[in-house]
């Protein structure tokens, strides 16, 4: 994943940017669009097929999901559909040079690696944000093992919407991470419905499309923020529902 740029801008541009972000937020959510918006009856309905996740997974306690923390911790929003064809992986890589742990095995003549048990599904892309992958382009996407219990399974035809980082790391067997904060599905006649609980955003019945483009929209106002400027970020959308 490419460093983050950090933007350094004088107080007057920090006000027009906040104030700019503040005034697109009311676009992001559904009963503010003008396209096609499914009912709370048929998205109930639709939750047998298309359930939310709300389980931690074992040994993990999680926080509430944001739809900005997943977008932010990502580098590109991919439009999918499963082939079904499920792979598990050792994923092994040694920790970032300039960490201290890395700093500490160099003076000890080690190296600090880390093996994570993965699965991935092969997808096939129909849109990537960013840019990374080709419409029509076959790639695994991956997820830590243990998380898979609490994580929609990709099963063959599914099509999706979710935030991914690309290979950051030595496995060659994926092309970027995935989970399911974040992720929509999507349904057969083209609506999306949020597979985490909702909290910052709430897009789940509106048509896939419309979700995608908001969710780009959210990339870029997002974007180069730092880890402090998001938690005041995510606070204040929430604190605004």
């Amino acid at each position: 994943m490419k460093k983050r740029t950090k933007l350094i801008i004088t107080s007057l541009c920090a006000a027009v940017v906040v104030v700019s972000a503040i005034i697109a937020i009311p676009v992001l959510t559904a009963d503010r669009l003008p396209s096609d918006v499914l009912s709370a009856e048929k998205i109930k309905a639709l939750r047998t097929e298309y359930p939310v996740y709300t389980e931690n997974p074992p040994m993990l306690e999680m926080g509430e999901t944001h739809l900005s923390w997943s977008i932010w911790s990502s580098n590109t929003i991919l439009m999918a559909r499963s082939t079904g064809k499920r792979v598990e992986f050792t994923d092994s890589y040694t920790m970032d040079s300039d960490s201290n742990e890395a700093k500490i095995a160099e003076k000890t003549g080690g190296g600090i690696v880390h093996s994570v048990e993965r699965y991935g599904y092969e997808v096939e892309v129909i849109k990537d944000s960013a840019g990374f992958f080709k419409k029509g382009e076959f790639i695994v996407i991956a997820n830590n093992l243990s998380f898979e219990p609490v994580t929609p399974a990709l099963k063959e035809g599914m099509q999706f919407i979710v935030p991914v980082l690309t290979n950051q790391h030595s496995y060659k067997e994926a092309k970027g991470s995935f989970w399911r904060n974040g992720f929509y599905y999507v349904t057969d006649d083209g609506y999306a419905l949020s597979a985490f609980k909702e909290t910052d955003y709430q897009l789940t019945g509106l048509k896939a499309e419309d979700v995608y483009g908001k969710m780009e929209e959210l990339t870029k106002a997002i974007y180069g923020k730092t880890m402090d400027e998001m938690s005041k970020w995510v606070a204040s959308q929430t604190n605004s529902k």
